[in-house]
């Protein structure tokens, strides 16, 4: 009788096939592999999802609302309850500072602005009255306004409008053209024509 050796190879994968007689391969298993249950390595959590951290709340402070706050508020994102503060204005050296979420007041950072970048407003009154002044203009050229200028002075005004508006040569007023006419219009502005 001829003797079997002992093998220790894996069985012969049984093949079944269809009804075509086409042979179908076994599929692997959609599970995973089983983690070993003994380790030299400390056991591992997965990554942790951090949530973001919750907007800021909007505030009233003429400070830091609008399109361009003269302070920037942003949260730090290792520690929610802490924000960090930092001037707008170019070139300002003023460290951040890093503060509880909550504000509660902005006398300090106006001290800052009053301080460091005078001429700035710091509230809606300051902001309107600055605005209100820009809207006035500049004061006039002659330093009066035209009711309380004499002749002379009135007619060096209208003068200087009538070529800075028609964008013409201030040549023009030497030319013996231009003094013949003035002279014919008004006979009391040959005197001022004179003087200069």
């Amino acid at each position: 009788m001829p003797q079997r050796t002992a093998s220790l190879s894996q069985p012969d994968p049984v093949i079944i096939s269809d009804s075509r007689g086409t042979p179908l391969v076994p599929r692997p298993s959609p599970k995973r592999n089983r983690a070993p249950t003994v380790s030299n390595e400390a056991p591992t959590l997965p990554p942790s999802r951090r949530r973001k951290a919750p907007p800021l709340k909007a505030t009233n402070s003429f400070l830091f609302a609008g399109a361009h706050p003269l302070y920037s508020r942003e949260v730090i994102e290792d520690h929610h309850d802490l924000m960090t503060i930092r001037c707008t204005q170019p070139g300002c050296k003023h460290p951040p500072k890093v503060i509880k979420r909550t504000l509660t007041g902005t006398n300090n950072y106006k001290v800052h602005y009053q301080k460091e970048h005078p001429g700035i407003p710091l509230s809606d009154k300051e902001a309107k009255d600055q605005t209100a002044a820009r809207s006035q203009g500049p004061p006039r050229f002659f330093g009066k306004s035209t009711s309380d200028q004499d002749h002379a002075q009135k007619y060096r005004s209208l003068l200087l409008e009538f070529i800075t508006k028609n964008n013409l040569s201030f040549a023009l007023v030497d030319q013996p053209e231009t003094k013949a006419l003035f002279t014919f219009l008004s006979p009391t502005t040959s005197k001022s024509l004179a003087e200069h």
